[in-house]
Protein backbone atom coordinates (compact mmCIF):
# COMPACT_ATOMS: atom_id res chain seq x y z
CA UNK A 1 0.00 0.00 0.00
CA UNK A 2 2.81 2.42 0.85
CA UNK A 3 4.42 1.69 -2.53
CA UNK A 4 1.24 2.77 -4.31
CA UNK A 5 1.13 6.01 -2.35
CA UNK A 6 4.82 6.72 -3.02
CA UNK A 7 4.29 6.00 -6.71
CA UNK A 8 1.40 8.47 -6.87
CA UNK A 9 3.44 11.13 -5.05
CA UNK A 10 6.45 10.50 -7.29
CA UNK A 11 4.38 10.71 -10.47
CA UNK A 12 2.70 13.95 -9.43
CA UNK A 13 5.98 15.61 -8.42
CA UNK A 14 7.66 14.42 -11.63
CA UNK A 15 4.87 15.76 -13.83
CA UNK A 16 5.02 19.10 -12.04
CA UNK A 17 8.78 19.21 -12.62
CA UNK A 18 8.23 18.54 -16.33
CA UNK A 19 5.57 21.25 -16.61
CA UNK A 20 7.23 23.89 -14.45
CA UNK A 21 10.63 23.50 -16.09
CA UNK A 22 9.07 23.64 -19.57
CA UNK A 23 10.32 20.26 -20.77
CA UNK A 24 8.45 20.41 -24.08
CA UNK A 25 9.67 23.94 -24.76
CA UNK A 26 13.24 22.74 -24.19
CA UNK A 27 12.75 19.91 -26.70
CA UNK A 28 11.16 22.22 -29.25
CA UNK A 29 14.05 24.67 -28.88
CA UNK A 30 16.57 21.90 -29.53
CA UNK A 31 14.69 20.87 -32.66
CA UNK A 32 14.48 24.49 -33.80
CA UNK A 33 18.19 25.14 -33.45
CA UNK A 34 19.07 21.77 -34.97
CA UNK A 35 16.99 22.62 -38.03
CA UNK A 36 18.55 26.09 -38.21
CA UNK A 37 22.02 24.55 -38.06
CA UNK A 38 21.12 22.01 -40.75
CA UNK A 39 19.67 24.70 -43.02
CA UNK A 40 22.71 26.91 -42.48
CA UNK A 41 25.10 24.11 -43.33
CA UNK A 42 23.36 23.12 -46.56
CA UNK A 43 22.78 26.69 -47.74
CA UNK A 44 24.95 27.77 -50.64
CA UNK A 45 24.03 31.43 -50.10
CA UNK A 46 25.89 31.65 -46.77
CA UNK A 47 29.66 31.92 -46.81
CA UNK A 48 31.81 29.44 -44.90
CA UNK A 49 33.00 32.23 -42.62
CA UNK A 50 29.46 33.00 -41.45
CA UNK A 51 28.62 29.31 -41.22
CA UNK A 52 31.54 28.83 -38.83
CA UNK A 53 30.36 31.69 -36.63
CA UNK A 54 26.68 30.84 -36.49
CA UNK A 55 27.10 27.08 -36.06
CA UNK A 56 29.04 27.69 -32.84
CA UNK A 57 26.19 29.83 -31.51
CA UNK A 58 23.64 27.17 -32.43
CA UNK A 59 25.79 24.47 -30.81
CA UNK A 60 25.93 26.41 -27.54
CA UNK A 61 22.17 26.95 -27.58
CA UNK A 62 21.58 23.24 -28.24
CA UNK A 63 23.99 22.39 -25.43
CA UNK A 64 22.20 24.77 -23.04
CA UNK A 65 18.79 23.25 -23.73
CA UNK A 66 20.24 19.73 -23.55
CA UNK A 67 21.71 20.47 -20.13
CA UNK A 68 18.33 21.80 -19.00
CA UNK A 69 16.71 18.53 -20.10
CA UNK A 70 19.42 16.59 -18.27
CA UNK A 71 18.69 18.62 -15.14
CA UNK A 72 14.99 17.80 -15.43
CA UNK A 73 15.74 14.07 -15.70
CA UNK A 74 18.14 14.25 -12.76
CA UNK A 75 15.50 15.97 -10.63
CA UNK A 76 12.94 13.30 -11.49
CA UNK A 77 15.50 10.59 -10.72
CA UNK A 78 16.24 12.25 -7.38
CA UNK A 79 12.53 12.35 -6.51
CA UNK A 80 12.19 8.61 -7.03
CA UNK A 81 15.51 7.92 -5.30
CA UNK A 82 14.42 9.86 -2.23
CA UNK A 83 11.07 8.06 -2.24
CA UNK A 84 12.88 4.73 -2.49
CA UNK A 85 14.62 5.53 0.79
CA UNK A 86 11.22 5.50 2.49
CA UNK A 87 10.26 2.00 1.30
CA UNK A 88 12.76 -0.80 0.70
CA UNK A 89 10.88 -2.51 -2.14
CA UNK A 90 9.71 0.67 -3.85
CA UNK A 91 12.20 0.57 -6.76
CA UNK A 92 11.42 -3.09 -7.39
CA UNK A 93 7.72 -2.23 -7.48
CA UNK A 94 8.31 0.87 -9.62
CA UNK A 95 10.25 -1.10 -12.24
CA UNK A 96 7.82 -4.01 -12.33
CA UNK A 97 5.23 -4.31 -15.09
CA UNK A 98 2.44 -3.46 -12.65
CA UNK A 99 4.37 -0.43 -11.34
CA UNK A 100 5.02 0.88 -14.84
CA UNK A 101 1.38 0.46 -15.88
CA UNK A 102 0.18 2.05 -12.65
CA UNK A 103 2.56 5.00 -13.07
CA UNK A 104 1.32 5.57 -16.62
CA UNK A 105 -2.32 5.47 -15.50
CA UNK A 106 -1.68 7.76 -12.51
CA UNK A 107 0.27 10.18 -14.71
CA UNK A 108 -2.40 10.31 -17.41
CA UNK A 109 -5.15 10.85 -14.85
CA UNK A 110 -3.15 13.59 -13.13
CA UNK A 111 -2.40 15.35 -16.43
CA UNK A 112 -6.10 15.26 -17.37
CA UNK A 113 -7.19 16.55 -13.95
CA UNK A 114 -4.48 19.24 -14.01
CA UNK A 115 -5.57 20.35 -17.48
CA UNK A 116 -9.25 20.38 -16.44
CA UNK A 117 -8.54 22.44 -13.31
CA UNK A 118 -6.32 24.92 -15.14
CA UNK A 119 -9.20 26.09 -17.36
Amino acid sequence: MISHLLLIIGCIISIEIFFRMNFLDQLIAILKFTNKAKNTLISIKISDHWKERIIVKYAFKIMKYSLNILLIFLLVFMVFFILSLLEINFLTYLLSVIGIIESMIVSLIYIKVRHFLSR
